[in-house]
């Protein structure tokens, strides 16, 4: 599908059709990098502020040169812990990076059921729901996904659906979640200026 079809779709909802007035929709939400790296960057974004996880992306990138199977198992667990990753964060990317080298092939994810993915992403350890609706969004590019586990996202979500709305009203905006929320988002008053690698920019 497409951002075209979305914003034709989205448009039949009076309040979104008021928010695609003020905001474009991104023609793809799957960046130029691939499925590892695009997950190291979800990882280090947990339960940190934008601007946290950005500062430490960037150690971690200025040292690593990327973000690679290889480079995530050869750097000792004390460098990345200097570099400002937390314990469990590490252990969490070096076990993604095993089994990437075991053979799971990330992009080869796109072609899977969000059911699918899911269950190989929740099966490792340290990734949850959020990291896990962030891949598919991000990571993969699918384009129904309503990550309610995100506080931005939420925030952004009661200030134009009112606080009184819940999360089961994303079901009318299937198959294009994904671009309601990328909406939401916008309104967060959160600063988009500042954003991780896997964040996709219009």
């Amino acid at each position: 599908m497409s951002a075209s079809a979305a914003r034709t779709f989205l448009e039949q909802d009076p309040i979104l059709a008021s928010l695609l007035e003020k905001y474009p929709l991104p023609e793809t939400f799957k960046g130029s990098f691939d499925a590892f790296a695009g997950l190291c960057s979800i990882v280090i974004g947990q339960q940190v502020s934008v601007r946290s996880s950005v500062a430490v992306e960037k150690r971690v990138l200025n040292h690593l040169g990327s973000f690679t199977p290889e480079k995530m198992l050869e750097t000792p667990e004390d460098v990345l812990g200097k570099l400002g990753m937390t314990r469990n964060k590490i252990r969490t990317l070096k076990g993604m990076a095993v089994r990437v080298k075991e053979g799971l092939d990330l992009d080869a994810l796109q072609h899977e059921p969000d059911a699918k993915v899911s269950e190989i992403l929740l099966g490792m350890w340290g990734i949850g729901q959020w990291s896990t609706d962030m891949f598919l969004m991000f990571g993969l590019g699918h384009e129904d996904v309503f990550p309610w586990g995100d506080v931005a996202l939420r925030r952004g979500f009661f200030r134009v659906m009112g606080q009184d709305a819940t999360p089961g009203i994303a079901e009318r905006w299937r198959p294009f979640r994904s671009y309601a929320s990328w909406l939401f988002w916008q309104e967060s008053e959160t600063d988009l200026s500042i954003q991780p690698l896997f964040w996709v920019h219009v």
